[in-house]
């Protein structure tokens, strides 16, 4: 039973690892590259992303045949992003802070090493 509950857990890693590298990739990703920048095979990255794929988590361009995440993340994000208090408690301040500079306010976390940011307010100005 030991050895099922790792396999099974290395598989959700992999899973969230593979998310993770789609929604931080600026541009399409091909299975080749997944693969070599996960460890894995190319056969394994290809089963993991169809699966993704067809839980709408993932997107392949039929043109490339390239992957990139999926829309259906953005509802699980907004969902979440409203689970943090303190943003209704930042709403007002960054919007005096925009109206004061005309500028982005960009609210950020740092979390395990990498900036999320979790509100951004768009600046009055292409700058």
């Amino acid at each position: 039973m030991q050895i099922d509950d790792d396999h099974s857990l290395q598989s959700v890693d992999l899973v969230l690892d593979l998310v993770e590298q789609l929604a931080a990739s600026p541009r399409q990703l091909g299975v080749t590259e997944v693969a070599r920048a996960l460890g894995i095979s190319k056969a394994r990255a290809h089963r993991h992303l169809r699966a993704l794929v067809r839980r709408g988590y993932a997107r392949q361009d039929p043109a490339t045949e390239r992957y990139e995440i999926g829309v259906k993340l953005l509802p699980l994000g907004e969902a979440v992003r409203e689970r943090f208090g303190v943003l209704d408690a930042m709403r007002p301040q960054m919007a005096r802070l925009r109206e004061a500079t005309g500028q982005a306010v960009t609210a950020s976390v740092l979390a395990d090493g990498a900036v999320t940011v979790l509100e951004m307010l768009p600046g009055r100005t292409l700058i």
